[in-house]
């Protein structure tokens, strides 16, 4: 697709950590993030043959084969194993023995309904009240799809979950107005435990804090408190430091960036180059990495910039011989 040229300054939602008591509604325990827990062990209902290191590896192993930007961790459910990737579009797999299965036409993931192209981020964490993880989805769409249509251009975000072994995106319940349940949300993040995220209604509430409620079955919202709101979330760096050596990557500075951002602004991945690599950057870098066949690691190694650069002319001598006047040869620098 024909790429504009816009840099658009994504706004993120505000996270703190807390949680919500209703006397007449069974609330599920703090939100658990996986990072900090691992995934479940109890593998027999995937088959005694296959146990779980055995599993995510075999997971890890397809999510680098298809060069997926983001992936899950690994949920294990009572009649198998689930996992979701961005690659570039979401999916869903699942694992009964012997090997990974792609299910995504057999269920609903909620995507926005716009054809953009989005920077997809994944969080595995346990969000309803069994021991499973669920998949915490933002999407932001691309730069380049947002000179047209500013407005529609916002976060938009989704939890996927297999409680009651139905996989599909949960519904948050909207506290004010006529009390509509929607299945997605203007962003939801997950910080220190609790899960946050924005309302789509019109009176500017702005961000609330959600909380499985097992009786409704459903996440329901609540305003989030000055305190929950003191600690501000944002995917900004904020800071950027001097690197001109290989990788390249997010937070770093430098005149190898700034040539790194004219290409991608005349490839029509990126609108300016500034010096600064940020979260627009990554995901420009992403992108023109899987249309080179390249990992979409986001990150700008020595294969990344011979390809990026081409025929360009850099300012330099390539000292080492690599075939390439790299970003730590370069005059000036």
């Amino acid at each position: 697709m024909e790429k504009s040229k816009f840099l658009l300054g994504f706004v993120f939602l505000l996270v703190g950590c807390g949680g919500v008591k209703d006397s007449t509604q069974t609330l599920a325990p703090s939100v658990t993030d996986s990072s900090a827990t691992g995934v479940g062990t109890d593998t027999t209902a995937v088959g005694i043959e296959y146990g779980p290191l055995e599993i995510e590896s075999m997971w890890a192993a397809l999510v680098e084969k298809e060069n997926a930007f983001s992936a899950s961790d690994v949920s294990v459910m009572p009649d198998a194993s689930y996992a979701l990737m961005a690659a570039p579009r979401l999916r869903l797999f699942r694992f009964d023995g012997p090997a990974w299965t792609d299910i995504t036409s057999e269920v609903n993931l909620n995507e926005p309904d716009h054809e953009f192209d989005y920077d997809i981020r994944i969080t595995s964490a346990r969000v309803t009240n069994d021991d499973a993880l669920d998949f915490i989805v933002n999407f932001t769409p691309a730069p380049w799809d947002c000179a047209d249509v500013p407005n529609q251009c916002r976060d938009y975000g989704v939890i996927i979950s297999g409680h009651g072994g139905n996989w599909r995106p949960l519904n948050f319940f909207d506290p004010y107005g006529d009390g509509v349940e929607y299945n997605g949300v203007q962003g939801v993040y997950l910080s220190n435990g609790a899960l946050l995220g924005g309302w789509w209604g019109s009176q500017g509430r702005g961000t609330l804090l959600y909380s499985w409620v097992n009786g409704s079955q459903r996440l329901e919202g609540v305003d989030a408190t000055k305190a929950q709101i003191k600690g501000i979330g944002s995917r900004y760096c904020a800071a950027f430091r001097y690197n001109e050596t290989f990788p390249i990557v997010r937070c770093d500075k430098s005149q190898g960036v700034s040539y790194a951002q004219q290409s991608l602004v005349s490839l029509g991945y990126l609108f300016e180059a500034d010096g600064y690599f940020g979260d627009d950057t990554q995901f420009s870098v992403q992108y023109f990495q899987r249309a080179n066949s390249l990992r979409a690691t986001g990150r700008i190694d020595l294969d990344t910039w011979k390809i990026l650069m081409g025929n360009s002319q850099l300012p330099g001598y390539d000292l080492n011989n690599d075939g390439v006047v790299g970003p730590d040869e370069l005059s000036g620098n």
